[in-house]
């Protein structure tokens, strides 16, 4: 019964994707620009700002024994049932994944947000983005090719969480939260109701490969909504999600520029133990942006051990062209730097 959903999903999902090809429909998430964050946007380096974005919980996830990691990802997701009994049981897992309906284990539901707002709708803009850039670039078939790339970099992602998630986990991403995702955000109504409504931004980091640890640094992927009927005059509602959650305001300049900022929780660790449990750390943060493209940001007690990460983008200062650097300071006060050139992935060293 849950294969036969799950094939039923799938085939619903990729009928429609690939029925147009290059087709011309109104952007709602991508509009070309040479400044701010969205100066180092392309399909390319969004793939590789979600797929690296947990390695932000350097406790947590990592790229030792990636390949082991993957493999049992992979064995996951060829016999879902022997996953989901794994861990307690259809029940459990509907439970845990998908909508609270156990209230002997009402505490593993706190594990499904994630699902609705990440992989659902974060990861549902972010593959709409995609599709509206291969669309504006005259590829064929973007919205298959959109997909194909989020559904890579959401198992790659997987493969990155299985040190710390449940057996199941990966079933409810790969199956059924991310194509939900894709197949929802691929329909014209509700890609322009989500824009009408939240007004939604994708501000990623500056990603740089540490030349000195020989990892990933500085990763990270925030979702941000500024719902139009929370408007008062020059101010709106400021909503950050992601591994940092935030609340604040929003500040319209007479220059056009926006300043925000908010307060909030950032995830410091996750602890498995029956079910996944968060440890999180008040943080705060200001943004700086032109047109929805992020200037620059600077993050206090940020996710895992962060405790400053300034993300400066290109022609934030009138020097930077088409550069963009970050500066990061953990805990213990060892710190972290980089820059990126136009490229989806930067450079960068570390002591931390």
């Amino acid at each position: 019964m849950f294969l036969h959903a799950v094939a039923t999903l799938v085939l619903l999902l990729f009928l429609p994707l690939t029925s147009v090809a290059g087709d011309r429909k109104e952007a709602f998430f991508y509009s070309e620009k040479t400044f701010g964050s969205d100066a180092l946007y392309n399909p390319a380096s969004a793939f590789f700002t979600y797929s690296l974005d947990t390695l932000q919980l350097s406790e947590n996830f990592d790229l030792d024994n990636y390949n082991d990691d993957l493999s049992d990802v992979w064995e996951q997701l060829k016999h879902p049932r022997r996953a989901i009994d794994n861990e307690g049981g259809f029940r459990r897992f509907v439970n845990r994944e998908i909508f609270p309906i156990d209230s002997d284990h009402h505490r593993d539901s706190f594990a499904m947000l994630p699902n609705y707002t990440l992989h659902l709708l974060g990861d549902g803009m972010a593959y709409r983005r995609d599709v509206e850039w291969f669309r504006e670039h005259d590829y064929p078939y973007p919205r298959l090719t959109a997909a194909m790339i989020a559904m890579v970099s959401e198992v790659l992602q997987e493969g990155l969480e299985a040190q710390n998630t449940t057996d199941a986990d990966a079933i409810a991403d790969v199956y059924i939260f991310r194509p939900l995702g894709i197949l929802l955000f691929s329909q014209e109504w509700f890609a322009g109701a989500v824009h009408r409504m939240l007004d939604p931004l994708i501000w990623p980091t500056i990603t740089a490969w540490d030349l000195r640890k020989n990892r990933f640094s500085n990763t990270g992927i925030a979702y941000v909504y500024r719902p139009p009927r929370f408007q008062w005059a020059n101010k709106r509602l400021f909503v950050y999600t992601g591994l940092n959650n935030m609340f604040g305001l929003s500040h319209q300049r007479a220059s056009g520029h926006t300043f925000s900022w908010a307060f909030g929780a950032a995830v410091e660790e996750i602890v498995r133990q029956r079910n996944i449990q968060a440890d999180l750390r008040p943080s705060a943060g200001l943004f700086y942006e032109r047109d929805g493209s992020l200037l620059w940001s600077v993050l206090i007690n940020d996710t895992g051990d962060q405790r400053f990460r300034l993300n400066v983008y290109p022609k934030a200062v009138p020097w930077l062209k088409k550069t963009g650097f970050y500066l990061a300071v953990n805990d213990e006060g060892r710190t972290a730097a980089g820059i990126v050139h136009r490229l989806p992935i930067g450079v960068g060293m570390s002591n931390m």
